[in-house]
């Protein structure tokens, strides 16, 4: 169990990097190549934090700790890369940060509620549970509308403005139409 999750880390992290470079470059994507590149970073991580949590010897903290930071990192990081190798980085952006917002946040605040030994019915574990399975679901959605948003980003565009006509020496109304 303990290769297969080092495996899992692994594998995010070298299919993590060539992604980066996609989006960095502005590569040209179809909006299934942008969702299956989303999917595959949301789930690899997912299944090697899981497994790395899964396998932590008798609640051993270090490895549920970096099995956590793992899954999240997933969840934060996978929808938000579909999206900016589709050409909606601004989205990508607000979604990570909701994602960071809910799986952090409700992980700081179970912390707050009880603290890092925390053995008694405080509701921190409730308060954890929603906030990771909100974290979730949020990627989930922006992962199933990923196609469909691009293909609306790409559609027929139309601008009106003002434009200068050197020739004529006067103001004009200027429109671009983007396909």
């Amino acid at each position: 169990m303990h290769r297969l999750a080092f495996r899992l880390a692994l594998a995010t992290l070298v299919l993590t990097a060539p992604a980066g470079r996609l989006a960095a470059q502005g590569a040209p994507t179809t909006p299934g190549s942008a969702t299956r590149l989303g999917v595959a970073l949301t789930v690899l991580p997912l299944l090697g934090g899981g497994a790395l949590m899964v396998s932590a010897a008798d609640g051993d903290d270090d490895r549920v700790g970096i099995g956590y930071a793992i899954a999240s990192a997933g969840v934060i990081l996978g929808p938000a890369v579909g999206n900016w190798v589709g050409g909606l980085g601004g989205r990508g952006w607000r979604g990570a940060g909701i994602r960071t917002a809910l799986a952090w946040g409700g992980l700081a605040t179970a912390f707050a509620l009880c603290g890092l030994e925390c053995r008694d019915e405080t509701g921190a574990d409730v308060v954890f549970a929603v906030t990771s399975a909100a974290a979730v679901a949020h990627a989930a959605w922006d992962l199933a509308t990923l196609g469909n948003r691009i293909e609306r980003k790409r559609g027929l565009r139309m601008a009106l403005g003002p434009v200068w006509v050197p020739s004529a020496r006067r103001p004009g109304l200027g429109v671009t139409l983007r396909f």
